[in-house]
């Protein structure tokens, strides 16, 4: 995605900085700076407005080229799912079409967060992505799987539950095969995030080591930096915090201990 948005995104990336020089918020979270509002503030408004006219431009350009991202029309989501399925299976080892869906819920269910746009065209997206949640709910029931979605407060999970597969729930694949936010936690209780951003230029720039946990953990860039931005935040309050389900540090430290 970064690449559809790139001119917003380093938009924002700006906006974030001047943000916390102006507003001497060095504490404030990135998921902070998203949610806070602008109230009579001249200098925020105005800076969100522009962010905002480009992503417009951009969103777009990539609805009118038809490019997947996370938050597209549910019309090119539709149109696409086939293809970036046969890349999935084709680039996984053994793996299905419920092991696609089980991928498209990781990437995320009905929130668009990492940009703040303007609430109209936050809903335009998240309409879209609600409408994403129903077909792969559909998909998974063909598939004899029924997924539902929970309303945690602040935000969204799923629950699973299996008619003729629950072999398929408690299945844990090899390391390779873990789920983005599993995969974070390893890197992360191995001191290797942590180590990393210590080293120029992931010091102050998350989305070089995004790319480079992308390259890691063969996960795509847009989907690996908002875990690293969860990370900041507290598992209580992140929703994409990979610690905030707590069965994704207990699996890791058990393959942990058991080498």
């Amino acid at each position: 995605m970064e690449n559809l948005f790139k001119k917003t995104t380093n938009l924002y990336e700006n906006y974030k900085e001047s943000f916390v020089s102006r507003f001497n918020s060095n504490q404030m979270t990135d998921e902070e700076i998203v949610l806070f509002e602008p109230d009579e503030n001249d200098w925020v408004i105005s800076e969100l407005k522009k962010i905002n006219k480009v992503f417009e431009r951009e969103y777009k350009r990539a609805v009118d080229d038809k490019k997947y991202f996370y938050g597209c029309t549910v019309e090119i989501y539709m149109t696409t799912y086939n293809s970036r399925l046969r890349n999935y299976i084709n680039s996984k080892t053994e793996a299905d079409e419920l092991d696609f869906l089980f991928s498209e819920l990781e990437v995320g269910l009905i929130h668009f967060i990492g940009l703040r746009i303007e609430r109209e065209n936050l809903e335009m997206i998240e309409r879209s992505l609600f409408k994403r949640f129903l077909f792969i709910k559909r998909k998974c029931c063909d598939l004899d799987v029924e997924i539902e979605l929970i309303n945690n407060g602040t935000d969204y999970s799923y629950k699973l539950k299996a008619n003729n597969l629950d072999h398929l729930i408690d299945y844990e694949p090899e390391i390779g095969f873990y789920s983005l936010p599993k995969k974070i936690v390893l890197l992360n209780e191995l001191g290797i995030i942590e180590f990393l951003r210590t080293k120029k230029p992931f010091d102050h720039n998350r989305n070089a080591l995004a790319k480079v946990i992308s390259r890691l953990t063969n996960e795509g860039t847009t989907t690996v930096e908002p875990s690293l931005r969860g990370l900041d935040g507290s598992p209580e309050t992140s929703p994409n915090n990979p610690y905030r389900n707590k069965k994704n540090l207990q699996k890791v430290e058990t393959f942990l201990s058991s080498l």
